[in-house]
């Protein structure tokens, strides 16, 4: 189904709570309850169940929700929800295994297929978080070498600190240069081996040269501008012809929302394998951006800007209309910001 918007959560305080009341309720054939549920993120799962009147049969399913607070709406909505069950696979697979237990058996592909992804995905975080997680001075081998932007392809790294940097970033000891591995849990690599601590005896010293733009590994392709012969076609892609003029006031009227600094001027588009990612100002200044839903505050490039003005363009109209492209189009440049150097600044933005 679409999404549902409401005037009120009669009384609810917590997206979790109204969520419940959406899956409890009774008729002549049957009565439906929650036995569990949980939220990860804007993610709603729960153990539904359902208790015939007629044959007494039970079933336990789970429910998926996609929802949203959106107190200052303009048509006087304060939240918004997309209720699935997992027998149309919905796209969100990280349900707890609390709730995954206490489903009955079923028969339909989709929700077979959909309990199945959403225990391997928990199997996969399960091993991330059993990594060991590097400290300042450990030593970093890769499995295999790394490819970044600057043409390098590297293994070994050292962890380190650098001055007004929040996280760790890693110093390659074989050119000294310094790096991002922000997914560095999703990868293969040995934490202090001793052929390399003994190596790095007297090595590289941590002095600060230029850093990777990101850290890009050999599957991940470069973010590129879109030349001047192309930019006619880039919106359409970007936003589809049906929601064209919609989707790009909206960014421009975010971005006016975000940022006091913005006034308007030319914008740049960029794509990368050849599809529209994002717009952003064509200028080198950089824009204080604020915003009262999360009270986010900071100052980042335009660059930067422009990805937080789409995101929320594209989450706001996605949701607000249930548009699948757009929703792609978030998917997309939210996994593209993971690589991007204002990756913390844009990600509490839009949180």
């Amino acid at each position: 189904m679409g999404w549902s918007f409401v005037y009120s959560m009669e009384g609810r305080v917590t997206p979790k709570a109204y969520l419940d009341g959406v899956y409890t309720w009774s008729n002549d054939e049957a009565d439906v309850r929650v036995l569990k549920s949980a939220v990860r993120g804007r993610v709603y799962y729960a153990a539904v169940e359902r208790l015939s009147r007629t044959t007494g049969e039970r079933i336990v399913f789970a429910g998926v929700c996609l929802f949203r607070r959106c107190p200052k709406s303009r048509d006087g909505t304060v939240f918004g929800y997309k209720s699935m069950d997992e027998t149309v696979g919905p796209c969100e697979r990280h349900c707890p295994v609390g709730i995954l237990d206490l489903l009955t058996e079923t028969h339909y592909p989709y929700a077979i297929q959909w309990r199945a992804d959403c225990r391997t995905n928990l199997a996969s975080q399960a091993a991330e978080q059993r990594k060991p997680r590097p400290r300042t001075g450990d030593i970093v081998l890769l499995a295999e070498p790394m490819r970044f932007t600057d043409g390098a392809e590297l293994r070994r790294f050292k962890a380190t600190h650098l001055p007004r940097r929040r996280n760790l970033v890693y110093q390659s000891l074989e050119n000294g240069r310094f790096y991002r591995l922000s997914k560095l849990t999703t990868l293969a690599f040995d934490l202090n081996p001793k052929e390399e601590a003994r190596a790095d005896e007297g090595g590289l010293q941590p002095e600060e040269k230029a850093m990777s733009d990101t850290d890009t590994a050999a599957n991940t392709s470069t973010v590129t501008l879109v030349p001047e012969e192309r930019r006619l076609d880039f919106l359409p892609k970007l936003l589809s012809p049906a929601w064209l003029l919609r989707g790009e006031n909206a960014i421009y009227d975010f971005m006016t929302q975000l940022s006091a600094d913005y006034g308007g001027g030319l914008w740049k588009f960029l794509e990368r394998d050849g599809q529209p990612l994002y717009m952003a100002p064509d200028t080198d200044a950089r824009f204080r951006i604020s915003w009262w839903g999360n009270g986010y505050e900071g100052e980042v490039s335009a660059d930067a800007a422009g990805i937080i003005a789409c995101l929320f363009a594209f989450s706001h109209l996605s949701m607000r209309f249930g548009s699948e492209h757009l929703a792609e189009a978030f998917e997309r440049l939210r996994d593209y910001v993971f690589e991007h150097p204002e990756a913390s600044a844009i990600l509490a933005a839009i949180d």
